[in-house]
């Protein structure tokens, strides 16, 4: 590999958003030095552990509308590793109708063109 830069690109913590940047820097042909203060497969940050959640129906209208590319990003990521990284589910909200989060959540459904089934008693 011909790196594009060679150390000059420094990514303090080695978590999930770290190391993401990371090999997708490295995919451009960088090379970032990646630092992280406990050891790898640690269990002392939001990282650790079997499971994570992703959602559609997220009152972040951004976050919501870049899901879909992310999904693409894990398969791809999982096609180069031949690691199964993503369990796709369901999901059920349940509060008031007129809740905040939950007002929030259709508008960023419906906003992204989500599908989503309301449910009464």
């Amino acid at each position: 590999m011909n790196p594009k830069s060679k150390g000059n690109i420094v990514i303090i913590g080695a978590g999930g958003m770290g190391t993401a940047a990371a090999y997708h820097l490295a995919k451009a042909g960088h090379a970032p030095l990646l630092l992280e203060q406990f050891t790898i497969g640690h269990t002392l940050g939001s990282s650790h552990g079997g499971s994570r959640i992703t959602r559609y129906a997220n009152p972040d209208f951004d976050d919501a509308r870049v899901i879909p590319a992310t999904y693409e990003l894990w398969r791809t990521l999982e096609a180069e590793t031949g690691e199964t990284l993503l369990k796709l589910t369901g999901g059920l909200f349940l509060g008031p109708a007129d809740e905040e989060f939950m007002v929030e959540s259709i508008k960023a459904l419906e906003a992204n063109g989500y599908s989503y089934q309301p449910l009464d008693r």
